[in-house]
C-alpha cells in the first residue's frame, strides 16, 4: 500500500529509528524515502560508543540506500556539529 504513495507525491518516513522494531530490516521490508534517527541514539553516542557507531553507520550508508536521515533531539551545538560534519542535512529539536 505503501508504494502507491510515491506517484501522488507522498513519502514515507521511518521514524524512531534504531530502536525497538524500526530496524535496518525495515528498510528492506517498506519503501522508506526518509529515517528519523531516535532522540536516545542521539543522546547517548556521546558517551556510548555502540550507539554512537550505529548512528555514525546510518548517516554514513544513507547515499548508498538513497534516503535523508533527519537526526531527532539535537538540542545542542555539541550534538549539531559531529552530526553535520558526517553529512547529516536535517536535524529536529
Amino acid at each position: 500500500m505503501l508504494s502507491h504513495l510515491t506517484p501522488l507525491g507522498i513519502g514515507v518516513i521511518l521514524g524512531d529509528f534504531g530502536i525497538g522494531s524500526s530496524s535496518p530490516g525495515c528498510l528492506r521490508q517498506f519503501p522508506v524515502d526518509a529515517l528519523k534517527i531516535d532522540r536516545s541514539l542521539i543522546r547517548e553516542r556521546q558517551t556510548d560508543r555502540a550507539a554512537s557507531d550505529m548512528v555514525e553507520d546510518v548517516i554514513r550508508s544513507r547515499s548508498h540506500m538513497n534516503l535523508r536521515v533527519i537526526a531527532e533531539g539535537v538540542e545542542t551545538v555539541k550534538q549539531l556539529e559531529p552530526l553535520t560534519e558526517l553529512g547529516c542535512q536535517f536535524h529536529q529539536g
